[in-house]
Order: C-alpha cells, then sequence, then structure tokens
C-alpha cells in the first residue's frame, strides 16, 4: 500500500532524528476496460448490502433495496484510475456515484450523497473505514428520467480526486480519506434509489510528475 511511515532513529550520544519514509506501490500496468452491458452482466457481484441487479433491455439495472454496492469482478485492480459510466435514476433519491480501489481490505466510494436541494447535489467520499464528508456541492441536482441519461466520470490519482458530471469538472481536489490499496472498481447507490447503466469504462491513470 502506498503510505508514509514515521522513522526515529537513536544515536549512542542520545540524539534522536525522526523522518518520514514515504511508500508508494509500483506503477499500475496500463489498462483500458469497458463493460458493455448490452453484452450482459456476467461477473458484476452485489458484495455490499441487499441490492438486486438484472440485465434489462441491454442495460444493467441495480436496485440499492437500502444501500448497497456492486463490483465489476473483471475489472483491473488499479491504484490510480478513473471510473466512467452512464446512468438513468429512476427515483429524485440520488445516492449514486462510483466505487474504486475494492479489496477485500477496503474500499472508495466517491459520489451523490442525499438527494439534494434547491443549491444543487452534494458529491462526497465514504470509505470502509467509515470516513465520511463533503467534497463539493454542484448546481445541477440530479433527477430521475432525464431525457439524456448522466454521464459521470470519477479520477483518482495518488490522493487527488477529480469528478465530471456529463463531460465537466465540477472538481479537482486532495482528499485524504481515500483507502490507500489497489482494487477492482464498482457502482454504490444508497435511499432506495435504483440506477440503470449502460456501461462501465475503467482506465489506468498516470501520475503526472514536475519536470521543472
Amino acid at each position: 500500500n502506498n503510505g508514509d511511515t514515521d522513522i526515529s532513529i537513536l544515536f549512542a550520544d542520545g540524539y534522536v532524528t525522526n523522518f518520514k519514509l514515504q511508500v508508494q506501490l509500483p506503477p499500475d500496468e496500463a489498462n483500458e476496460y469497458l463493460r458493455d452491458f448490452s453484452k450482459g452482466i456476467e461477473g458484476m457481484k452485489v458484495v455490499r448490502g441487499n441490492g438486486t441487479i438484472s440485465n434489462e433491455n441491454d442495460h444493467l439495472v441495480f436496485a440499492s433495496n437500502g444501500d448497497s454496492i456492486v463490483i465489476d469482478e473483471n475489472s483491473p485492480e488499479l491504484f490510480n484510475s478513473s471510473v466512467e459510466f452512464v446512468v438513468d435514476p429512476k427515483t429524485d433519491a440520488g445516492n449514486i456515484g462510483a466505487v474504486v480501489r475494492y479489496s477485500e481490505n477496503g474500499w472508495t466510494y466517491i459520489g451523490i450523497e442525499g438527494a439534494g436541494n434547491q443549491y444543487g447535489t452534494g458529491w462526497f467520499v465514504k470509505n470502509s473505514n467509515g470516513q465520511s464528508r463533503s467534497l463539493v456541492t454542484d448546481s445541477t441536482r440530479i433527477y430521475a428520467n432525464r431525457v439524456e441519461p448522466y454521464k459521470v466520470k470519477i479520477k483518482v490519482v495518488e490522493n487527488t480526486v477529480t469528478i465530471y458530471l456529463d463531460g465537466a469538472e465540477i472538481y479537482i481536489g486532495v482528499v485524504n480519506d481515500l483507502t490507500r490499496g489497489r482494487g477492482k472498481a464498482g457502482l454504490r447507490v444508497a435511499g432506495n434509489n435504483t440506477g440503470t447503466y449502460q456501461y462501465l469504462a475503467v482506465n489506468s491513470e498516470n501520475v503526472i510528475t514536475s519536470t521543472d
């Protein structure tokens, strides 16, 4: 896992020096993965909650029945990745987003939390450790049965998150609540909402380093 480790060295004369050792995973292999649900939903698995999945009219239909996560077991295990999907929510309840870095050791959710209000929609980060906080309130409220479904893309590189809605960047920032291991990708739906999904795309993302 990536992370920081505190190191202390005690010298014979009693002097102590402290420093941080940054541990990084080797880079992910390049991956471009596209799951077209018109070709079936085999490998999609509900791993949290009582949600149900089905294939209807060549789409994945994911009903939360409370608060549920479905993972694509065929998706690559990545640390730095982007997850994109097109979804048609069936109610105005919101609570739709992406799961990244899913493994038996943890997961991170980035997406809508709650139904929104006249001021817009709240986008949150939540993780398997019980941490949850708001990232941004976007002026676009998410409604059911829009003429065009919503396209959502979540990009996670190290500890930086970028959120795109319908191709427009609505948030970028450092998020220290991300879990720190590689994992697969998936979807979360809560608030008894149901989403109809056209596809799930998962790509590896490179760390951009400065050349200055």
